[in-house]
């Protein structure tokens, strides 16, 4: 998914709750593109993988609570969205399945907090070296959002499934379009913490990733990524193509051999400093279902 935005950072936004824009321009593409329909299962390569927590104002994980306040105090992303950032927003999407992660529409329900250096916002010493943003006491809470954005999906993975997302941002790059990533299902007036929705066509066999990531990359120099994708049942191995992605750029990828592949980083495919990976997985249609391995983060020495 290419983002049609203007990068423009702002700080302390003050937001009315709306569909999510940045630079006036929404995040969630229009049903005019793509990604929707018969390509409902491609993943959102910003998606990174890494996950996305919420803690309450002593810093304890919260799981669970009602719809009709704000969701948590905090909420932290387990490790890197985009390196060098310093800011972090919080955003809830509503999960469809007729139409791809990439396009899901979704709500901004926080305005940005500094989470890095001079001038950021207290927190926690659970969230301290993590990427956060502060949810106000009187901010929205799910029940404003769905009042926007309802829920009418009847399949039990997606039905009253919200996907949560933490960006970050900094003065100079704007407003990444990675995100960290957690999901909770509402029902009635609460909600709780739940798994993705299965993605895929219906009848594909769900697959999971594996990847096994060099010691060290340096630039100049090619580097190697072994990924295995294993099939949840059966005994078929699945086919198709993976990919090694940093944000929404493809460094690596390769075809699958009996559900197996090496994949090579070329020289100078990641300059020098820390970039986060995912190895993603395309799927095959009508047999195995997209997916991805977990985030890492690595450093790309000079």
């Amino acid at each position: 998914m290419k983002i049609r935005m203007k990068k423009r950072w702002a700080s302390a936004l003050g937001l009315a709750l709306a569909l999510t824009t940045i630079g006036g321009v929404a995040i969630a593409a229009g049903a005019d593109d793509w990604y929707d329909g018969d390509n409902a299962a491609v993943p959102d390569h910003d998606n990174i993988g890494v996950a996305l927590k919420l803690y309450n104002a002593s810093g304890t994980e919260v799981t669970s609570g009602s719809t009709t306040t704000p969701i948590a105090a905090f909420a932290a992303a387990a490790g890197t969205v985009r390196a060098n950032d310093t800011f972090a927003s919080l955003y809830v999407h509503l999960a469809q399945a007729s139409t791809a992660p990439g396009a899901w529409p979704g709500v901004q329900v926080t305005g940005t907090s500094k989470y890095s250096g001079s001038g950021a916002v207290a927190a926690p010493a659970a969230l301290a070296g993590k990427p956060y943003v502060a949810i106000p006491a009187d901010g929205y809470s799910l029940a404003d959002v769905a009042t926007i954005l309802p829920s009418t999906e009847t399949a039990a993975s997606f039905a009253g499934v919200y996907e949560l997302r933490l960006r970050t941002s900094s003065p100079t790059d704007g407003v990444g379009t990675e995100y960290a990533v957690a999901y909770v299902k509402v029902t009635g007036s609460t909600w709780k913490l739940t798994d993705a929705p299965v993605f895929g066509q219906a009848g594909e066999t769900a697959t999971t990733v594996k990847a096994t990531w060099p010691r060290r990359i340096k630039y100049g120099k090619t580097a190697k990524v072994t990924v295995t994708v294993t099939a949840a049942s059966g005994s078929a191995k699945p086919t198709g193509t993976v990919r090694v992605m940093s944000g929404s750029k493809t460094v690596g990828k390769a075809t699958l051999s009996g559900g197996k592949a090496t994949v090579t980083l070329k020289k100078r495919s990641l300059k020098p400093g820390k970039h986060t990976l995912v190895v993603r997985y395309s799927g095959a249609a009508g047999s195995f279902a997209p997916s991805r391995s977990a985030a890492k983060t690595v450093t790309v020495k000079k």
